[in-house]
């Protein structure tokens, strides 16, 4: 069995519902060996034949066995394939080829292909029309303790704050109104102010530096040194407070940060502070150690407390630019607090609108749901009468039809126009005979296209024709609706149709007017006329009156002579060389006797010779009757009747 990647996926998933046993997986996708599936229940990974057991396999689908009881709110199941990354058979390099075993090893090849492309779609990718990126993660010192960033100019992967900077510049505001308070003198604590008044002590240990040089012999200055020992332990205490509320001040900052770009501005200046302070912490201690022995620690101590000053009216500043920064975000706060507010009274406002509204759909989906029903009731009855109309006119058809258009029976009384012929014809019931003359129109039809509310048609119509119908024979269409006549619309002079129910804009009227029945070139069957050409009858006259003024059913007479000669015999009788002898004086007929032995017909020639008679044209005999009564016919022979 072949594999093919792109229906392929080696992976499948199942949701078992609180509560509920199943205990048997399809796996859909083909596999090889049962180590070749992973099995995760609710994200742990499942040992085989200790958790559940497979089968199938062997490059084809299977299933997994493995009673899972879901847990509350459902527990998830998901099998994914990892096939091992080997070679699974070594092909000779002569010999039979096998080829069972190289379908096998390109359908693993394909499955391992399958799942590599399963884990690289579910991993962190650039999409493909993105920039070339570095990509590559800081190495592990680098990112310990740290966010995840991407470089503002070029997007590569950096690493970001420190976790523990990353706060919200809520958390912080308390210790920024701290650092504030530690600034202006309002805490208790005031430990940089405090700092920065013992720097006149350390001064007067800086001016006492000759007596310290000669400790030995300026004891008395030395004791004064111890005797200020207290100050100079007070401003090492002093920067060691500093450095506690700079820690928090750092803390605050960095939260700030987050933000902020003036609260970014107090987290580095609050750092520096912190490391400042405590450098001033280092530098007073060792300037107390270093007072009892040399001067040169004292200048230190000095220099560390004024930088220290410096350090706390730069944290001074920065704190009051952060307390002013939090009172701008309280007044936003109380800005979006008010927002807040009007935005609820506006919500409540839109919902009694939607409220209303949904009252207001509800009663239209009622309304709209009545004329739904009544729509569909028109449609129907619309449907039915158009059925009607469509099953008694047919339209124009080029032959007789043998069923209307829905394929049913025919009904009596159908129409239909000939398009061969060029007439409208009807059904009797049995067949179709024609219900107008040859090439007389017998339909029209006329198009208006309505204005709003019109009701009243007449006139020219779209095409120019002027409207004129009888009453009664015609059919009035509104968008493909059959009207019922005196119902829907009135038609009785014949030059308007005037409808009920007024029109819609852009309504189309269609009317179709019959002409009444009549007949042309056509001899009555009933009051006679005449025939204007040549006639042939193909079967037996019966005459009861006359033929061209002569009784036939009562003709007495003697021919004497060619003038009396009736015209049915119509001709040119100059080759007869004897006349007839006179007709029967009773019905019953008697023969004509001519004195010749051949008669000239024109192109046909009838000669007698031995007692059998020939019938020829052009010189060639097509037929004879010999004195038995036989007849031969060279040619075909058509009879109409009985033979």
């Amino acid at each position: 069995m072949a594999i093919n990647i792109s229906d392929n996926s080696p992976r499948v998933s199942y949701t078992v519902a609180d509560g509920v046993t199943q205990t048997s997986f399809t796996v859909s996708f083909i596999f090889f060996a049962e180590d070749d599936l992973n099995v995760y229940v609710d994200g742990t990974l499942k040992t085989l034949e200790t958790d559940y057991t497979v089968t199938g396999g062997d490059g084809a689908t299977g299933s997994i066995t493995m009673s899972v009881t879901g847990a509350s709110g459902g527990s998830s199941v998901v099998v994914t394939r990892s096939i091992s990354l080997d070679r699974a058979t070594d092909f000779p390099t002569s010999g039979p080829f096998q080829v069972d075993a190289l379908n096998t090893e390109l359908d693993r090849l394909t499955g391992i292909v399958a799942d590599l492309n399963d884990k690289a779609g579910r991993g962190l990718q650039l999409t493909d029309y993105d920039l070339t990126t570095n990509l590559t993660l800081p190495d592990l010192d680098g990112r310990k303790g740290r966010t995840l960033a991407f470089n503002a100019t070029s997007g590569a992967v950096e690493a970001g704050p420190t976790i523990s900077d990353v706060q919200t510049v809520s958390a912080a505001a308390a210790d920024i109104a701290t650092l504030a308070d530690i600034e202006d003198g309002t805490d208790a604590t005031d430990a940089i102010q405090t700092a920065a008044t013992n720097a006149t002590a350390i001064t007067t240990v800086s001016g006492s530096i000759t007596n310290v040089n000669t400790v030995s012999t300026n004891i008395a200055d030395v004791n004064s040194v111890a005797t200020n020992m207290a100050e100079v332990l007070t401003a090492d205490t002093n920067a060691a407070t500093a450095t506690t509320k700079a820690t928090e001040a750092s803390t605050s900052a960095t939260a700030a940060a987050a933000s902020e770009t003036a609260a970014a501005t107090s987290e580095t200046n609050a750092a520096t502070s912190e490391t400042n302070a405590a450098t001033s912490a280092t530098n007073a201690a060792s300037s107390a150690s270093a007072a009892a022995t040399s001067a040169t620690a004292a200048q230190t101590a000095q220099t560390a407390a004024e930088t220290a000053e410096t350090n706390a009216e730069t944290a001074e500043t920065n704190a009051a630019t952060s307390a002013t920064n939090a009172a701008t975000s309280e007044t936003n706060a109380a800005t979006s607090a008010t927002n807040a507010s009007t935005s609820a009274t506006n919500a409540a406002t839109s919902e009694t609108n939607a409220a209303t509204s949904a009252t207001n759909a509800a009663t239209s989906a009622t309304a709209a749901a009545a004329s739904q029903v009544a729509a569909a009731a028109s449609a129907s009855s619309a449907a039915n009468t158009y059925d009607l109309f469509d099953d008694r006119y047919l339209g124009t058809k080029t032959a007789d039809p043998t069923v209307d258009n829905d394929g049913n029976a025919l009904v009596q009384g159908a129409l239909y126009f000939n398009s061969t012929s060029n007439e409208m014809r009807v059904y009797d019931g049995a067949n179709w005979i024609a219900a107008s003359s040859a090439g007389g129109a017998s339909m029209l039809e006329y198009l208006y296209i309505a204005t709003a509310g019109q009701t009243a048609f007449s006139g020219s119509d779209q095409n120019s024709n002027t409207l004129s119908y009888t009453a009664a024979n015609l059919i009035v269409i509104v968008n493909g609706v059959v009207l019922e006549p005196s119902v829907d619309y009135t038609a009785t002079n014949g030059l308007t149709v005037t409808l009920t129910d007024a029109a819609a804009l852009n309504d189309e009227i269609h009317i179709i007017a019959f002409k009444s029945f009549t007949t042309a070139d056509m001899v009555s069957a009933t009051n006679g006329g005449t025939f204007g050409n040549n006639i042939t009858v193909n079967g037996n006259i019966t005459v009861t009156g006359t033929v061209d003024g002569v009784d036939i059913a009562n003709h007495t007479h003697a021919y004497s002579d060619l003038t009396g000669l009736p015209t049915l015999f119509d001709g040119a009788y100059s080759s007869l060389t004897g006349i007839p002898q006179g007709l029967a004086t009773t019905d019953s007929p008697t023969f004509v006797t001519l004195n010749a032995t051949t008669v000239d017909l024109g192109d046909w020639t009838i000669t007698e010779s031995g007692g059998v008679l020939y019938f020829a044209t052009g010189g060639v005999n097509k037929m004879k009757l010999d004195a038995s009564g036989n007849l031969t016919v060279t040619g075909n022979v058509t009879a109409y009747g009985t033979v």
